[in-house]
């Protein structure tokens, strides 16, 4: 620190120094600390965007898969019954011929 602006012979009144110790103490840190926390939190705002995004599109593709499943599963489940139910008209109606 420059002690030199300290000297006694210096015109600089006690209350000057001690606002210049005060600043130079608290208010510079207290400064840089704000600016670091304000990067943090642009940072932090920006990640939580982004995975947003992620997040949001498997999601998107989850439910898109299970939607495929549940109606191929459907579709499997109809035609099995459609061929049942074709299978049991036909043997009635072969058994009211005969």
């Amino acid at each position: 620190m420059a002690l030199g602006m300290f000297r006694r012979d210096s015109a600089v009144s006690i209350r000057t120094k001690l606002i210049i110790i005060f600043i130079i103490i608290k208010v510079i840190p207290l400064v840089i600390l704000a600016w670091l926390s304000w990067q943090g939190a642009k940072l932090l705002g920006t990640r939580v965007a982004e995975q947003t995004v992620q997040v949001a599109g498997e999601m998107r593709r989850s439910v898109k898969e299970v939607g495929e499943r549940t109606t191929e599963d459907a579709i499997r489940a109809l035609d099995i019954r459609s061929r049942e139910n074709v299978e049991r008209m036909s043997t009635d109606t072969a058994q009211a011929i005969a």
